[in-house]
């Protein structure tokens, strides 16, 4: 191989243990590339892998020892995951022990070399021998990453490491070489090719045991979040059969009595007893003569409607849902629950909290080929930012992020939906458009 051959070949591979890193990030620690729409991120991607090329190239050109190359190249990944997270810089922490776990597969694969690939396998390849598996292992890992990533969308699943997992994770790779440096001593001395395999099949298993338990936490983790939403959609459900039978009684008494309403108040409005017909009005309003929210196109939201609404009337905060929610017909019914009855709660909570007139709008709009969803209720100051979304106020003494907004922004996650919150003009406004 010539020396440009091998130089491009380098740069590639280089792009490809990149690659890996930052897709552990977002597989193992949930890091999102930032940007306002897909165009963006993948700009902000592009800029990234060209800075991070730039870097690897001048630190090959200048023939530092492997040390010093070594702290240069996680430095350069520490410094390109902050950028790529939109300036997290608990991710450039991550880095770490993402780059550890990408090095702990080139070092199994560089003990597979060792133990078992004979030598006339091996080629050099920037004054080292390697051998096709080792300088193939980054690309087979970049394949194994992106199908784990996609199926971990597709299923709605979040492979997150707890910090347990993480330090544990973390302090397995870094003794891993120690471990390696061992066997090729008794290895050495004892000469026996069973040795060798037996330690790679064990250093595989382990590897696979980790990340199965890793794995398996999370999906229990999933399935139990979707079987208590599924519970509290249950009730919702329940709860709105209910209301809904107790409102159609209402409604045949009120149809019976309804014609003699108008009656009385036709006769008032002749009489010129404005005010009188006014007051009778009212009166029939207290007494339940009033209609519910109008159907939305989606079913859940309607039922989650059937409950709130009523809690909505107690708290006199009026409600209004211009356009059609179809839109949400595309989810599962467990995320519309997740999405909507957190929504509506965090809206109904701030008006109760606000001194003047109090409302709850739900509007959608149709922008080419996305849809919006927006929900606005009116605030009297602007919420106190928290990790990902803000402050609880039901939590204030413990100043801890609001629950329900994290469960949003992971619907949003699981359907490539972008979510906006800010305060603007004196209204709390949740913006969420999909692709």
């Amino acid at each position: 191989m010539n020396r440009f051959a091998e130089a491009v070949f380098l740069i590639v591979l280089n792009i490809t243990m990149t690659a890996n890193v930052v897709l552990i990030l977002e597989l193992l620690f949930g890091m999102r590339i930032r940007g306002s729409d897909e165009t963006e991120r993948r700009k902000r991607t592009v800029k990234a892998f060209f800075f991070v090329t730039l870097m690897n190239v001048l630190i090959t050109a200048l023939g530092v020892n492997e040390i010093v190359q070594m702290g240069a190249v996680l430095l350069t990944m520490v410094v390109t995951a902050i950028y790529l997270s939109g300036g997290k810089f608990r991710y450039g922490l991550a880095t770490i022990s993402a780059v550890l776990i990408d090095t702990q597969i080139s070092t199994i694969a560089e003990a597979i070399d060792e133990f078992l690939i004979p030598e006339k396998y091996y080629f050099s390849l920037a004054g080292k021998q390697q051998t096709p598996f080792y300088v193939f292992s980054d690309f087979l890992l970049l394949a194994v990453l992106a199908l784990l990533l996609h199926l971990s969308v597709k299923r709605g699943v979040r492979i997150r490491l707890s910090v347990g997992e993480a330090i544990g994770i973390t302090g397995f790779c870094v003794f891993l070489p120690v471990m390696v440096m061992v066997m090729e001593t008794i290895i050495e001395e004892n000469g026996r090719f069973s040795v060798g395999l037996g330690w790679i099949v064990f250093l595989i298993v382990v590897d696979v045991a980790i990340f199965y338990g890793v794995i398996h936490r999370n999906m229990a983790k999933k399935y139990k979040e979707r079987a208590k939403e599924a519970a509290k959609q249950f009730d919702h459900a329940v709860n709105g059969i209910r209301l809904t039978e107790t409102r159609r009684d209402r409604d045949i008494r009120i149809g019976h009595d309804m014609k003699n309403h108008f009656l009385v108040v036709d006769k008032l409005l002749e009489a010129g007893n404005h005010e009188e017909a006014e007051n009778y009005i009212k009166k029939l309003r207290d007494l339940g003569y009033s209609t519910g929210p109008a159907p939305t196109g989606n079913k859940i939201t309607d039922i989650l409607l059937s409950v709130k609404y009523p809690i909505m009337q107690e708290a006199d905060i009026a409600f209004s849902c211009t356009g059609n929610l179809e839109l949400l017909n595309k989810m599962d019914d467990v995320d519309v629950s997740i999405l909507m009855s957190n929504l509506l709660d965090n809206a109904i909570e701030a008006c109760r909290r606000f001194d003047g007139k109090r409302y709850i709008k739900i509007q959608t709009a149709q922008l080419g080929d996305r849809a919006m969803l927006v929900i606005k209720n009116p605030t009297d100051h602007a919420p106190e930012r928290r990790g990902r979304g803000f402050a609880s106020s039901k939590d204030a003494e413990l100043q801890r992020e609001g629950i329900g907004l994290i469960n949003v922004k992971e619907t949003e996650e699981k359907y490539h939906a972008d979510c906006e919150f800010k305060e603007e003009n004196g209204e709390f406004v949740a913006r969420i458009t999909f692709k």
